[in-house]
Order: structure tokens, then C-alpha cells, then sequence
């Protein structure tokens, strides 16, 4: 049940019969709030997050794991079982990159990727590709969750909390620093779980950035005067009311507990700390990533996941025009948050930059057939592609590989991040769980089998 403030006004008069009004008002919490050290220009050293989802299952070969259509050409394709097909593509990709064919290709890092993502190119040098890891689905929900999660859904069910669930719930964990974001966890139009944390960890939904500002504002509800201080002391000085917490109903405590941090919240004012050029279409994606940008710089959230994309699913033939051009908005803006992380300077002196102290991830939930399929387009792949940048992982760096036919997940040495016929494929729990681990978190709490990657430390 959610509880209003009409809600706390009758609780207040059938439990304690009459109160004075007056005490402590939302001026004298604002004025609490405003000596927070999370107010912005504040240094905070826990790590931060940023998830981008790229929605309906990438083409890895458009993106984040290309192969070079030089060698593998549609006539050999019986062989290596794999088509890059950059030739069916419009000009502005099948003869971009830096090779002239769609590929790019940095011989210097041994790092290449696809024609879709040319707008984050120019971050190679942070960036760090995990690939080959075995989504073990070909289901939507399925490898969708099991990435947001870190855990293998029931059937369709997600499992457990969410992986910025998780990181929120254990940076803020009882006896860890008293300040922390207002909201550590917000999620845009992606699905955000919570099986057992306190609810300050779960992640706050919203489907636009309107949205977010709506919520963040004081709404006017229409009560009197005496009805806003009658509550203000109710929430604050409860004891006046002869109601001590420990003689107050269970549901009424957790309900006065939450309205307290929605209070705060409203107080901070933290809708002024979100800033756009006048004209921009907040529901367009480059709103959504500055809004990303701007909930980690100015400390309101620690996690931020977002929708970055959709309609990826192209099974038929307008996969040649729409799966590059869908793919490559998404990283357009990805492109925005990873630049303007590195533009914002960290709080601290030291001439590091937001992205120093930020983990961005991008993903999707599987990615395509390697082959086209009898319709021009292509089908869903158990091998998936995530792509790291930012603090806590090696720079300019691949971890693990698709094979070079069929593109199959392989068996990777761990400690190198190598192909090793002796050693074990990565799955999205092994990620996930390293770089919770490299965050000083305990990644082992995604399941008792996590295998920590020693290849994705700094």
C-alpha cells in the first residue's frame, strides 16, 4: 500500500487524539541538507555506474565484435559460417571506418570495431571489450535480465536484485559513510529488481526525463498550512504526538521512514541541479545521456541505468538500414556520457575526470546470427559482447574472443583474457561480479560460482 500525506494526517489524529503545530519545519531540513558533503563540488571517492542497454539483441558484427569483410566475404562464408555483409549496407557505412570498407581497426591496440560504432571510436583507448560470453539464451527476457541481474532468470522470472541494486545497496549498507546520493539508483526505461534490500536501494523508474523532473519537484497538494507543519512535526518530532517509535505500528513506521526520504529529496531542490539547452526535446536520447552525465556530477545517483536504444530485432531485410542506424544512436550516445564524463573535472584537485571514477557499461541481451538468414536478415545468437570503459578496467584492452567460425563462445584463460582451450568461457555473472569486486564490492553475491576475471583489473 502506498501511504499520502492525507494518510499520515488521519494516522496522527486517531493515535495521538491533538497536537501542537509548529517544531520543525522543511526550511530546517533544507537547511540540514545544504551541509551534506554530497552537495555538488563535493569529492566522494565510491565508484559510480553507468549501464546503457541497447534494446532487442545487437548485430555484434555492425558494432562491438566486427570481423574484416576483406576476409570474410560472402563466398567463404560456407566455411567460416560467418557474414559480415558490410557491402548491403548504405554507403555511409558500408565505405566508412578507418579502412574504407566499414571496418575500424586500431593495429596499434589490436582493437577493431563495426561501421554502427564509429561515434565511440574515438574512446578506444578506454575502452575494454569482453567477448564470446555465453548468454546461454536466445530468449529476450531471458538474456535481458540475466544481464541486469547477473543471475540466470526462472523460466522468464528475473532472479534476485538488480546488479545496480545490489551496488547501491551495499555502498550505502549500514555503517557505511551517513552520506549518499538522494536517489543511488535510477533507471530509465529499463527494468530495475529489488528481492531483499531496504527500498533506499531500488532503483527509481522513470520513463522520461520529464518524468524525473516532475518527481523531483514539490508538488502543490492542496493542504492547509496547518496541515503541512502538523505533518512536518508528525514526521520529525513524532514523540510530541505521544507516539514513540518504538510503540509505532510496523506499516506506519516503514511509511513515515519513506515519506522522510521523499522529504529530503524534495527539499534538495535536486531538480535545479539538472540542466538542459533551452530547446531540447527531453524525451530525445541526448537528453537521456546528459541526464545520466548529470545524475552522477552533481551526486544524485551512484547507479544510472538507462535504455539507450531499441528495436533491434531485425530478423527480416530491413536489417541492412535499420540495425546500423538503430545501433548506431545508441552509441551516439553512449558517445555523449563517456565525453562529457571526461570534460566534467572530479571534485578532489586531483585533474582526474569524472570517467575517471565512473564504470560505463553497454550491452545488449544476445546478439545476431553471423549468418543471414533466407530473409535478408538476421536471427538470435547465444553469444554476447560487453563493452567496458572508464574506471576499474584495462584501457584499450579485449578480453576473450568469438570464434572465427560461427563465432562461438570460447574457453578463455581468465588471468590473461586469452583464448585457452584449458581454461573457461565468461558468462555475464563473471563480468558483472569483477567489476563489483573491482569496486572494492562483493561481486560473489550474484551466486557461490562467480568466477572473478583477473584480466579486467586495472
Amino acid at each position: 500500500m502506498r501511504w499520502t500525506r492525507r494518510d499520515f494526517l488521519q494516522a496522527m489524529l486517531m493515535t495521538s487524539g491533538a497536537a501542537a503545530v509548529g517544531g520543525l519545519s522543511m526550511g530546517h531540513l533544507g537547511h540540514l541538507l545544504a551541509a551534506s558533503p554530497l552537495q555538488p563540488g563535493a569529492p566522494d571517492h565510491r565508484r559510480r555506474f553507468i549501464f546503457c542497454y541497447f534494446d532487442g539483441g545487437w548485430d555484434a558484427l555492425l558494432g562491438a565484435d566486427p570481423r574484416d569483410p576483406a576476409i570474410f566475404t560472402d563466398e567463404a562464408r560456407g566455411q567460416t559460417l560467418i557474414q559480415p555483409a558490410y557491402g548491403r549496407l548504405p554507403a555511409a557505412w558500408s565505405r566508412g571506418g578507418t579502412e574504407g570498407n566499414g571496418l575500424h581497426f586500431d593495429p596499434t591496440l589490436n582493437l577493431a570495431l563495426g561501421p554502427a560504432a564509429a561515434p565511440v571510436w574515438r574512446h578506444r583507448r578506454e575502452l575494454c571489450a569482453v567477448r564470446g560470453v555465453n548468454m546461454n539464451t536466445v530468449t529476450h527476457e531471458v538474456g535481458r535480465r540475466y544481464l541486469l541481474t547477473g543471475r540466470m532468470p526462472s523460466g522468464l522470472l528475473a532472479r534476485g536484485a538488480s546488479v545496480p541494486t545490489e551496488i547501491a545497496a551495499q555502498l550505502h549498507a549500514e555503517g557505511a559513510p551517513e552520506q549518499m546520493p538522494f536517489v543511488p539508483n535510477l533507471a530509465y526505461a529499463v527494468e530495475s529488481y529489488n528481492d531483499r534490500h531496504p527500498s533506499a536501494a531500488s532503483g527509481l523508474k522513470i520513463s522520461s526525463v520529464t518524468d524525473l523532473l516532475d518527481t523531483l519537484r514539490r508538488p502543490d497538494l492542496g493542504y492547509s498550512e496547518v496541515e503541512d507543519r502538523l505533518i512536518a512535526d508528525y514526521l520529525h518530532r513524532p514523540d510530541d504526538f505521544g507516539l514513540t517509535l518504538d510503540r509505532m505500528p510496523d506499516a506506519l513506521r516503514r511509511a513515515r521512514a519513506s515519506e522522510i526520504q521523499a522529504e529530503a529529496v524534495l527539499a534538495a531542490r535536486l531538480d535545479q541541479r539538472l540542466t538542459f539547452p533551452q530547446g531540447l526535446n527531453l524525451n530525445s536520447p541526448q537528453a537521456i545521456g546528459m541526464l545520466a552525465v548529470q545524475a552522477i556530477t552533481e551526486q544524485i545517483s551512484t547507479c544510472v541505468s538507462l535504455r539507450v536504444t531499441g528495436g533491434l530485432d531485425t530478423h527480416f531485410d530491413d536489417w541492412a538500414v535499420n540495425q546500423p542506424a538503430i545501433q548506431q544512436s545508441g552509441f551516439e550516445v553512449v558517445d555523449l556520457i563517456i565525453q562529457s564524463l571526461k570534460d566534467s573535472p572530479y571534485p578532489d584537485g586531483s585533474g582526474k575526470s569524472w570517467l575517471d571514477h565512473t564504470t560505463v557499461v553497454a550491452f545488449s541481451e544476445f546478439s545476431r546470427t553471423p549468418l543471414l538468414n533466407s530473409r535478408d536478415g538476421r536471427d538470435h545468437h547465444p553469444v554476447g559482447t560487453v563493452l567496458l570503459w572508464g574506471a576499474g578496467v584495462p584501457h584499450g584492452k579485449v578480453v576473450g574472443a568469438s570464434s572465427d567460425q560461427g563465432m562461438l563462445a570460447q574457453a578463455v584463460n581468465l588471468r590473461t583474457g586469452l583464448v585457452d582451450p584449458l581454461g573457461q568461457e565468461i558468462r555475464p555473472e563473471d563480468i558483472l561480479g569483477s567489476i563489483m569486486a573491482n569496486a572494492g564490492l562483493d561481486g560473489s553475491v550474484l551466486g557461490r560460482d562467480v568466477r572473478y576475471i583477473p584480466a579486467l583489473a586495472t
